[in-house]
């Protein structure tokens, strides 16, 4: 039997059975700020190696940190993608549905984090 392939995680959630998506849907909540981590790196046109470099880390870190659950995420990490994207940290937490930024500034600057 060939297996199916995906083009995109929606393709693929349409092609799931109905009992499949609460599970799938809680996966993709809890791994929103490693998405919003990629984006900001993507938007600033970095690659995981040069945000690896930026922050003295190795590739793989960067990969791991940009696929792994909210709790896994600390603020200093965000804090630096903020500072070498230039980028802010911008998201609705999925747990509270409250709007999150979180602007960061430079080494020994004071950083701005607001909720709505």
């Amino acid at each position: 039997m060939k297996k199916k392939t995906y083009k995109t995680v929606e393709s693929l959630i349409q092609a799931m059975t109905p009992d499949m998506l609460p599970d799938v849907q809680a996966l993709r909540a809890n791994q929103l700020y490693a998405r919003t981590l990629m984006s900001m790196r993507i938007q600033a046109g970095l690659t995981q190696a040069d945000m690896a470099r930026l922050l003295d880390c190795s590739q793989p870190r960067i990969s791991n940190l940009e696929s792994t659950t909210n709790d896994n995420i600390g603020i200093q990490d965000i804090l630096n993608y903020c500072r070498y994207t230039g980028k802010p940290f911008e998201c609705t937490d999925p747990v509270t549905s409250i709007p999150v930024r979180i602007q960061g500034g430079a080494t020994g600057t004071r950083h701005k984090v607001t909720a709505a």
